[in-house]
């Protein structure tokens, strides 16, 4: 297991503002410009846990807290991010091996807005043969759900904006890999012949 702690401070942040413009068209304007400042205070965790010989559990988490203030605009907002990968993994007998992959994910929003997460997750069988040197995985991603919605709003004093962003996360894979060996295995062994002076050896 590992954890880590990060805290970042930008100043004169790049930020993205939106404005309507002034005549009747009603058209939104995106600009960038060096007009904020941003601060983080982030963590991380992994771990990979095998309780017993057969199952493994591995999962990777990050997320924080951040706020953004800028006077230009006239913004102070605060919000937070969060990602989880997960694995489940559990071997069977005769090369057969069967697992659950997890991914949660939540970014950062734009100025003014919020954005919604995004959980997608998958499942894999897998089978060697040749002692290792065939193997073939059969993996299916969200079977119930073609796509993940990506959803960013934000909202201004006289107008709000969505951006609704469709990923494509169905998908059914077969991957199947050989490994050609050459060569002849050798067996290492020991010297005991060999001796070490190193600790009668040196400035005395």
């Amino acid at each position: 297991m590992s954890f880590g702690v990060t805290y970042s401070r930008t100043d004169d942040a790049i930020l993205k503002t939106q404005t309507e413009s002034i005549d009747e068209t009603g058209v939104i304007i995106s600009s960038y410009d060096n007009i904020g400042e941003v601060r983080t205070f982030t963590g991380s965790v992994f771990f990979n846990w095998q309780p017993v010989s057969s199952l493994v559990l591995k999962a990777y988490i990050d997320g924080g807290l951040y706020r953004i203030k800028s006077d230009e605009v006239n913004l102070s907002q605060k919000d937070y991010t969060f990602n989880l990968f997960g694995w489940i993994d559990y071997y069977f007998p005769k090369n057969w091996n069967a697992g659950v992959n997890v991914t949660h994910f939540k970014q950062a929003p734009e100025p003014f807005g919020t954005v919604d997460p995004i959980t997608t997750y998958s499942v894999h069988v897998s089978k060697s043969w040749l002692k290792g040197a065939l193997s073939a995985n059969l993996e299916a991603a969200t079977p119930f759900s073609e796509y993940s919605k990506l959803v960013n709003k934000t909202k201004y004093a006289m107008f709000s904006t969505t951006r609704i962003n469709y990923m494509e996360t169905q998908y059914v894979c077969l991957n199947v890999s050989y490994t050609f060996k050459r060569g002849k295995e050798s067996k290492l062994k020991r010297d005991l012949s060999l001796t070490n002076s190193d600790q009668s050896s040196g400035v005395q």
